[in-house]
């Protein structure tokens, strides 16, 4: 009775780890311009979003919050580029609702968004790798460990260098709620939904667990089919 009990603790916890594993990918083309640092991302992720009312919803292994503040003292992130200081640098809060861990996390610019600490394109959108290494640094806060790894319920901060949306329509550096890297309506023109997309790559052991958990399922299926 006891093998049962922690046969089927075990296999929830694999089905659980599998569903949330099981995010939408997103074609990624990358051109490092040789911009601060090396720029580079798989050729698949997943795109990260808010869901507000009346916005096409991501999944929920896909979902996260975000917000927006602008310092009292203002941050560079890239100091090697000069920074206007009649443009703000605003922080922009994620929280990572997935049930995933991401080992790798970049911002991408909408076609409409400036930004001056970009480190190449993204489907043509000036883009950024979200950490604290390098020339670079836009990460300055991880609600848990410091560590560079988007985990389950952590928030993240990271600052965006002379953010402008050149669209006239007040977008905030934090909207993030269209899918598509980057976003535009189906019938043509920028999304009002979003001034950037966020992507990553899960960690290696959510996709390994996930691979356990969708085996182990099947394993049963035949056994008990047979």
């Amino acid at each position: 009775m006891k093998k049962i009990i922690i046969t089927s603790i075990f296999l929830a916890l694999l089905l659980s780890l599998g569903n949330t594993a099981m995010a939408i990918p997103t074609l990624s083309q990358w051109l490092d311009i040789g911009n601060q640092d090396p720029l580079w991302t798989p050729l698949w992720v997943d795109e990260l979003g808010v869901n507000p009312a009346g916005a096409a919803p991501f999944p929920p292994n896909e979902l996260i919050l975000s917000y927006d503040y602008i310092p009292q003292v203002t941050i560079v992130p890239c100091s090697q580029n000069p920074d206007n200081p009649n443009i703000p640098n605003p922080v922009v809060g994620i929280t990572n609702l997935t049930g995933i861990a991401w080992t790798s996390v970049w911002y991408v610019a909408d076609l409409s968004t400036l930004i001056n600490n970009d480190d190449g394109w993204i489907n043509g959108g000036l883009a950024f790798k979200i950490d604290s290494v390098g020339l670079n640094k836009p990460l300055i806060m991880e609600s848990f460990v410091f560590d560079g790894i988007f985990q389950p319920g952590e928030t993240w901060e990271f600052v965006i260098q002379d953010y402008f949306d050149t669209s006239g329509n007040g977008l905030a550096p934090s909207a993030f709620s269209s899918v598509g890297v980057p976003s535009f309506l189906p019938t043509g023109g920028q999304d009002m939904l979003s001034s950037g997309s966020i992507i990553a790559v899960p960690a290696p052991g959510a996709i390994l667990l996930g691979g356990l958990g969708a085996g182990l399922v099947g394993w049963l299926r035949r056994r008990r089919a047979i």
